[in-house]
């Protein structure tokens, strides 16, 4: 594990110590957890194997299921600005859990940088992805219920919520909102009562009803 240096003992409790290792450090333990539930779900293996990516294969470094693990590994964790990714960049349990690779190697890698990060969002944005990522919550949920082997249900409720997200300077479609009082987003998100299972969101500028553009929920049925 290497030597254990102490950094400093604090005047206010002679019981402290901070100390430090050569090896890389993570803060970010839950990136593990994550990838787990990303692996389990199978949601980066739907969308890395129906979205389009334009790059040439021989100059790609970091693959498609690693930056999607990576953006979402990093939305989840709270860093939610794309400079982020500078700041993380070695950063070895984000790098670990989103990496392709299996066994130490997977140690040696580092995390993609913002203008990387920046092109996969601008790549998803594209009309064709952009359909396969609205579809793809309908779609697992649909497949895990049938993994399940359940029943057909003869009813089963959407539920339909508007969900406050914060927004990041003067973003297109945010506006301020005096209940949560602060500049947010205020998507919809439909949602299985019954099983729990996220089924969609739309976006949609801020506004002042939150039940307007409910009728969408008319898709998922």
């Amino acid at each position: 594990m290497g030597e254990t240096l102490s950094l400093l003992q604090p005047s206010f409790n002679a019981s402290v110590r901070v100390e430090t290792r050569y090896e890389r450090l993570s803060g970010d333990a839950g990136f593990l957890l994550l990838r787990d539930v990303l692996d389990d779900t199978g949601i980066i293996d739907h969308l890395a194997g129906r979205l389009h990516d334009a790059r040439c294969p021989e100059r790609v470094v970091h693959s498609l299921p690693e930056l999607l693990r990576a953006a979402v590994a990093m939305i989840a964790q709270g860093w939610g600005d794309q400079s982020d990714a500078q700041r993380l960049h070695n950063d070895p349990l984000l790098a670990l859990s989103g990496s392709d690779r299996r066994g130490v190697g997977a140690a040696g890698k580092t995390l993609a940088s913002q203008s990387t990060f920046s092109r996969l969002l601008d790549r998803l944005a594209q009309g064709a992805n952009q359909e396969v990522i609205d579809a793809a919550p309908l779609e697992l949920a649909t497949r895990r219920r049938l993994g399940t082997g359940a029943s057909p249900a003869p009813v089963m409720t959407v539920d339909v919520d508007g969900l406050p997200l914060a927004a990041h300077g003067e973003q297109p479609g945010s506006d301020y909102n005096g209940h949560v009082r602060e500049r947010i987003h205020y998507p919809l998100i439909a949602s299985c009562a019954e099983t729990g299972d996220m089924l969609g969101g739309l976006l949609r500028p801020v506004i002042k009803k939150p039940a307007a553009n409910i009728p969408w929920a008319s898709h998922h049925r």
